[in-house]
């Protein structure tokens, strides 16, 4: 175990005041093993972990779970920063513990597999939507699980609202989707994401990293993971984890190819000392690091929020790659802001960061058509929410379209939005504008 690592676990006792683990060994809660044993899965079980610490609003919320597209898992460690004298508002509680007074209904056009995944898959486990960059989803399994994920429909159990869909054996599956792109060479990036690259066996890292870089034609490997944001002492205490790691980027750097680690972080109250370490491991693995960001509301929806977060990130040599607008899937709507909002950040933003360690505000369009700058739509209507966007590269001739939040909007839109009629008349009107290459609502 990394001697910093032990110096600074030495200097830190977070989870004391969480009455169930006031008496844990220092050494046992920064294991990562103990982490994964211990993560709360259910609201009843965070409630006997806090005796007391909060109102019994939480078990509220579990009576209202019919509402979850996603299953409750988070570490200790996260349980720990949250701020429970303020959990309410805290970043971190409204990032995976939902409650009942979060909940807001769905937009009517949301969708559990709102990107179109399952479309786009030309064999398990595959997404090919790019010409020459695909996705591999290589499991199904997070060491926490986002309210907001954009794979509901795949990632954790199911829930009372949703039956999940579920992969098949990993090495047959892994074995045809390896196949695939030998034989598909327009293919040069790979992202190997699921679930999340931090539950690959070393042995499967290292099977699916290697195999995918000695294709020929495959110029770029990502392997995309939260880890870093949630359970950081795997990178400090799993040593054959990162030892596969530095095994990988040693090949990479041989084939003259790029390896690069995705990493996630939404706040700045994410990122610990224990991050900062975990970070380091594996910029000394030999790989590049960058991070994408979902804009969340009430957890990150301004300037200062998202500064505070990228200018920590810089800091740490992790590059700010990606910041994505909601996407549209069930279950999470209290989270969801409009175009207009990330409009208006990116610009706030644009200028305080050199340019190249400036994100990129991204929509990715339900329907498949792929990630798209915000500020590129063909037609935005403020007063239905209607954003229309073109992707030519992708899905040339098609229109896809984004939806506001309806609580942004009036109360007749709101009506609109539920009846079936006048939805389609809204739908068809945008359409039509962006037909004429009209906009008149600019931002």
């Amino acid at each position: 175990m990394d001697t910093i690592f032990l110096k600074i676990a030495m200097l830190i006792n977070d989870w004391v005041h969480i009455p169930a683990w006031a008496n844990v060994d220092r050494n046992l809660f920064f294991s990562s093993a103990w982490q994964e044993k211990h993560s709360i899965t259910s609201i009843k079980q965070l409630s006997v972990v806090l005796q007391g610490l909060t109102p019994d609003c939480l078990l509220e919320t579990e009576e209202n779970s019919v509402h979850r597209s996603m299953a409750i898992r988070v570490p200790p460690y996260i349980i720990a920063r949250i701020d429970w004298n303020n959990y309410l508002l805290d970043p971190l509680r409204k990032q995976f513990i939902p409650l009942a007074s979060d909940f807001e209904s769905d937009h009517p056009m949301s969708d559990f597999d709102s990107l179109s995944e399952l479309n786009d898959s030309p064999v398990e486990g595959v997404v090919h939507r790019y010409p020459k960059k695909a996705l591999l989803l290589a499991n199904e399994a997070c060491p926490v699980y986002c309210r907001f994920c954009t794979r509901s429909y795949l990632v954790g159990p199911s829930t009372l609202l949703l039956n999940k869909t579920k992969l098949t054996k990993a090495n047959p599956r892994l074995k045809k989707a390896i196949e695939y792109f030998s034989n598909n060479p327009q293919i040069e990036d790979v992202l190997v994401s699921g679930g999340d690259a931090y539950r690959l066996s070393p042995s499967r890292l290292f099977e699916l990293g290697s195999s995918l870089l000695h294709i020929p034609s495959i110029r770029r490997l990502r392997f995309g993971t939260k880890g870093p944001a949630v359970l950081p002492m795997k990178l400090l205490d799993d040593d054959e984890w990162i030892s596969t790691l530095k095994e990988l980027a040693k090949i990479a750097s041989g084939l003259r190819k790029n390896l690069d680690i995705q990493v996630h972080f939404n706040h700045v109250n994410e990122i610990s000392d224990l991050s900062r370490v975990a970070i380091d491991a594996l910029l000394d693995a030999g790989v590049r690091l960058r991070n994408q960001t979902v804009l969340l509301r009430g957890v990150n929806d301004s300037c200062f929020e998202l500064l505070r977060l990228f200018n920590k990130l810089v800091k740490l040599n992790v590059e700010p790659y990606y910041v994505y607008v909601h996407d549209m899937v069930a279950g999470a709507e209290d989270l969801r802001t409009t175009i207009k909002t990330a409009c208006s950040i990116e610009k706030q933003i644009r200028g305080e960061l050199p340019g190249y360690l400036t994100p990129r505000f991204v929509v990715d369009l339900p329907g498949g058509g792929g990630k798209r700058d915000i500020h590129s739509y063909d037609y935005y209507c403020r007063a239905t929410g209607i954003s229309v966007f073109s992707s030519p590269a992708v899905k040339p001739g098609r229109q896809f379209l984004f939806f506001d939040p309806l609580r942004d909007l009036s109360d007749e839109v709101k009506n609109a939005w539920l009846d079936n009629d006048l939805r389609a008349d809204m739908i068809r009107s945008v359409l039509h504008a962006a037909s004429l290459d009209v906009n008149m609502n600019p931002l």
